[in-house]
């Protein structure tokens, strides 16, 4: 199946006896704690963009990862915040979504920072196994790891403490090792070869999407967004065309640049990770930059880039 909705005819029945376990695993937390990192690093493949900035990840992202019997889906949530337009309110709803159908919580700490009210809240509405992750450690001193830690602890019911580093991928065997054993019996909602649900025009968009947060600056990047229009696989080369929706003019001229040099510099670094995706085939990306005022606002184009 290529979707966890099943229908009658292909949902199990009560009573029947699996050869095969599985389990939904949401990744929680705060904005930039280091979860879609977590998650390319448990799948073992770039699923889910990653940059410096806060609040990348805007929808929920599901990564696959099968091993054996066990079948482990992953839940990417964008950060919980407090909302202050349209696009932020879709993204935190995204976030809360998430939690339906989890079995196990991870939830990911930066132990860098202090326990926020969003956190307590997570904690609040976590309703199955939770687990505390703390990420970044090689970052903080471990007095105040286990200060954090022992703080969590006594806020909510954690089965279990792990403490890695996605980025360095520390801790991470003993993660994974963790959620395999703890999936049930069940049945697999997704091929043992995949290793997303999302569709390949969404994650093209990503990838441009992606290399314009690490380009860009200030408010810029949080006022785009990418749209696949076609893909045109051939023999030899694959032809990707995508739409740069950007409120204004004024943003429009920054993202391109003097003589085309800003976005030239991040298409080209967009094909290259693209090619990923096309063995074998060279990648000809073709950006066009489109003035959409408020873009943010339309429930068309958040519907067409998988945001709802």
């Amino acid at each position: 199946m290529s979707s966890s909705e099943c229908n009658s005819s292909d949902c199990p029945q009560m009573g029947e006896n699996f050869h095969t376990r599985s389990a939904f695993v949401s990744l929680i937390g705060n904005s930039n704690v280091g979860k879609s990192t977590l998650l390319n690093a448990l799948v073992g493949s770039k699923i889910s963009a990653v940059t410096h900035k806060v609040q990348t990840t805007r929808t929920r992202i599901r990564g696959i990862y099968t091993k054996g019997d066990v079948q482990l889906v992953f839940v990417d949530t964008p950060g919980i915040f407090i909302p202050r337009c349209q696009l932020e309110r879709v993204i935190v709803k995204n976030a809360w979504r998430a939690f339906a159908g989890t079995d196990i919580f991870c939830l990911i700490i930066d132990p860098r920072r202090a326990v926020s009210d969003s956190t307590k809240d997570i904690l609040r509405k976590a309703n199955g196994k939770l687990v505390l992750v703390m990420n970044k450690i090689d970052l903080v001193e471990k007095p105040r790891l286990l200060t954090v830690a022992q703080e969590l602890n006594s806020l909510g019911h954690f089965d279990k403490t792990f403490m890695i580093s996605a980025l360095k991928g520390s801790g991470i065997d003993d993660l994974m090792d963790y959620l395999l054993r703890s999936a049930q019996p069940g049945p697999w909602y997704f091929d043992e070869e995949d290793q997303t649900d999302m569709p390949l025009e969404f994650n093209l968009s990503e990838i441009l999407r992606e290399k314009l947060f690490i380009r860009l600056h200030q408010e810029l990047p949080y006022s785009l967004t990418v749209e696949t229009e076609n893909i045109e696989i051939l023999d030899k080369t694959v032809k990707i065309k995508q739409v740069l929706h950007v409120m204004s003019e004024s943003h429009k001229m920054i993202v391109i640049g003097s003589c085309g040099k800003t976005i030239g510099t991040i298409r080209e670094s967009s094909e290259r990770e693209m090619a990923n995706l096309f063995p074998g085939k060279k990648v000809h990306l073709s950006v066009f930059v489109r003035v959409s005022p408020n873009w943010g606002e339309k429930s068309d184009i958040l519907n067409t880039i998988n945001y709802i």
